[in-house]
């Protein structure tokens, strides 16, 4: 017969304990103290659902606000209408006659007409005044016929190939009735990015500058074009002003739909440690001859944290800011003051005081945000401040430029007029915006 289970043979097996590997009776513990684990994290799965689910209502309702506020700007606002792209233009053609008796095309180049000097004109570093300005040309080298060497043809009325002037009689309109029209296309050369470092990894580093070439289809099949440095890629940082570089291919096409003779000027591959090369022509247009209007001249030109030379120093012949390729805050000011005479080399903020004089040291904006030496407002006047004088505010600087119609009329405050380069070209902005309204330093060169 089986023994009970209330008999003493379990009892005495129960009574010695739990074995090894057997659960404990549950007896030997009281309930809430099993419950309590349970209850805890019940608790707190329920009080990360409230959060979540208040989280998200309140980001449907920021969805929400937003669509119905895009709803009703969209009723009360008119739709903006892309500007229509310019056409592509189309392939010119000669006869076939015309395209046997065409010269052997070598070599073609942009070259760039300053008619403020005047002189021939030439393909790199050109810079002048943006009044009057500059004109563009191709300047196009053909193998001359059997009298053998060259000539070269171009809407310039002189030029240079290279460091030499080409002699009357062998620069010359291109024959369009011997020859057939010559298709022309411009291009546009442009950095890709606004704003660069030197430092960007917390050491010296020459940053890539890539560059963009777009053509401009407005000046297509032209052998002469205005000069125009407004950007292709991006919103011009001092409209009428700043550096631009141009590229131009050329080509003839036969009757049969074929283009077999094509040239194409150095562009963006001619590049060297640093940024663009020299060898691509460039232009820089600045507002006038002053100190204060050749800082216009490097409109367009990318802010670089830190520019230098290729070789990593100070050598100003290749230096970033020099070579119109990338420019930081006190280097613009170097920049300007080397073209006006100044002998001076690329530094930082610091050394400006070296260079320039002293007029009133660590002032503090005061009262509206209005600058004052000996408790006195300080006037735009021969005695007081005046355009083109330098602000420093220790690890950046600025140039005035004019006085701003804002708290105070005719008086230094932060609503007034800067150029200066940060984080992007250089440009126009306000003292109080430039930096901050911490205090400064008002140099003048």
């Amino acid at each position: 017969m089986r023994p009970s289970r209330r008999s003493a043979g379990y009892a005495v097996r129960r009574s010695a304990g739990p074995q090894y590997g057997r659960r404990t009776s549950p007896r030997q513990y009281p309930t809430t103290t099993r419950r309590a684990p349970a209850l805890f994290i019940g608790c707190l799965l329920l009080i990360l659902l409230i959060l979540c689910c208040s989280g998200s209502l309140r980001s449907c309702r920021r969805w929400m606000d937003a669509r119905r506020e895009a709803s009703q700007t969209a009723a009360t606002e008119p739709e903006s209408v892309a500007p229509e792209p310019v056409p592509e233009p189309a392939t010119v053609y000669g006869t076939a006659e015309q395209f046997a008796r065409a010269p052997l095309m070598n070599s073609v180049r942009v070259v760039i007409e300053d008619r403020h000097t005047g002189g021939p004109a030439r393909g790199r570093g050109v810079e002048t005044r943006a009044d009057p300005g500059a004109t563009l040309h191709v300047l196009l080298q053909c193998r001359r016929g059997g009298e053998g060497g060259n000539v070269y043809y171009s809407g310039a009325p002189s030029a240079v190939w290279g460091e030499t002037v080409i002699p009357d009689g062998m620069l010359l309109p291109w024959p369009e009735a011997e020859f057939g029209p010559l298709n022309i296309r411009w291009f546009k050369i442009e950095p890709t990015k606004t704003a660069l470092s030197n430092r960007s990894g917390g050491s010296f580093f020459m940053a890539t500058i890539e560059y963009e070439e777009t053509p401009i289809n407005e000046w297509a099949n032209q052998w002469s074009v205005p000069a125009d440095v407004t950007p292709a890629i991006h919103e011009p940082s001092l409209p009428g002003y700043g550096t631009m570089r141009y590229k131009v291919s050329v080509s003839l096409a036969d009757p049969e739909g074929t283009i077999s003779k094509s040239l194409e000027s150095v562009g963006m591959e001619q590049m060297m440690v640093g940024g663009i090369a020299p060898e691509v022509p460039r232009l820089s247009l600045r507002r006038d001859d002053s100190f204060l209007g050749w800082l216009f001249a490097w409109g367009n030109v990318p802010y670089v944290f830190a520019s230098a030379s290729d070789r990593g120093d100070r050598n100003t012949s290749r230096h970033q800011t020099e070579l119109f390729q990338g420019v930081d805050g006190a280097d613009l000011i170097y920049g300007a003051l080397r073209k006006v005479g100044y002998d001076v080399t690329y530094s930082t903020t610091h050394g400006l005081a070296e260079v320039a004089t002293t007029l009133y040291r660590d002032l503090d904006p005061t009262g509206p945000q209005v600058y004052e030496a000996n408790g006195q407002a300080l006037t735009w006047s021969e005695e007081g401040i005046r355009a083109g004088d330098i602000i420093l505010w220790g690890d950046h600087a600025a140039v005035l430029l004019r006085d701003g119609p804002g708290r105070a009329e005719g008086v230094l405050d932060i609503d007034d007029f800067v150029i200066h380069t940060r984080d992007g070209p250089p440009a126009e902005a306000t003292l109080g915006s430039a930096w901050d309204t911490r205090r400064i330093t008002i140099l003048r060169p």
